[in-house]
């Protein structure tokens, strides 16, 4: 029973998703542009080149050193080997999706086991001080220190969760010594596994806009921009742009 009112809600929540896009396609066109032109215009110049830095220097191996230093507070505190933390390190510097794809190249070189991955995918996600100087702050709240405030709580969110996840994790095993590989042909592979992370992220802040246009258009946000609006007495507008 439940199943088949799971199946249902799927197919009439698609069957009215395929109705706004025939009847409304302007709109939800317009949606996608802006998001599309969003990304071309703040995110990529924001984060690209992060990404290229920060998987080179995963594939050249030299993250492994950036964490030696830290090295007793990863195994004891965080229980991550080095390697892990010196990719936590990196993803509060260069954020989302860098650090998930980190964290999935160590995976499958084996410097991290699944249950360190999967523990590390819930603090390795979170935005980068290059994204949120160069949109929150900037377009929201250009004149102030907003930037610097939302990464600290950023940064301190993704320690307490680091710490508080650590008791599910087994005392790590002590690594090899950590070596640097440089070479001539791990440049241009770099960029290209950043690239590809970026065109995944784009197209995914392309499909939301196009999704949230139809929410939208359905009726769906003002619903629900509402009944918070209700409850925590913030007017209406604050309460859709929470939603949003």
């Amino acid at each position: 029973m439940i199943k088949c009112i799971k199946n249902t809600a799927v197919i009439f929540i698609t069957t009215a998703a395929v109705y706004f896009c025939i009847i409304y396609p302007q709109s939800v066109g317009n949606a996608v542009k802006e998001a599309v032109d969003r990304c071309l215009c703040v995110i990529v110049p924001s984060m690209f080149i992060f990404m290229c830095i920060t998987v080179f220097i995963s594939f050249t191996g030299i993250h492994s050193l950036l964490a030696v230093p830290f090295e007793f507070i990863s195994e004891k505190l965080f229980r991550l080997p080095k390697e892990g933390f010196a990719i936590f390190l990196l993803s509060m510097i260069s954020g989302y999706p860098t650090g998930i794809k980190l964290v999935t190249e160590n995976y499958r070189n084996g410097n991290l086991t699944s249950e360190q991955a999967s523990v590390m995918n819930n603090f390795c996600c979170c935005a980068g001080p290059a994204f949120i100087s160069g949109t929150v702050a900037e377009f929201l709240y250009p004149d102030s220190n907003a930037g610097l405030l939302i990464f600290i709580s950023v940064v301190s969110g993704n320690l307490v969760t680091a710490l508080l996840l650590a008791v599910k994790l087994k005392k790590p095993y002590k690594t090899v010594k950590s070596s640097v590989s440089l070479k001539k042909n791990q440049l241009i592979p770099s960029v290209r596994t950043a690239s590809s992370a970026m065109l995944q992220m784009c197209i995914m802040i392309a499909a939301f806009g196009g999704f949230t246009c139809i929410l939208k258009l359905s009726g769906a946000i003002s619903l629900l921009s509402c009944f918070i609006s209700q409850i925590t007495g913030i007017d209406a507008l604050t309460s859709e742009n929470i939603v949003l």
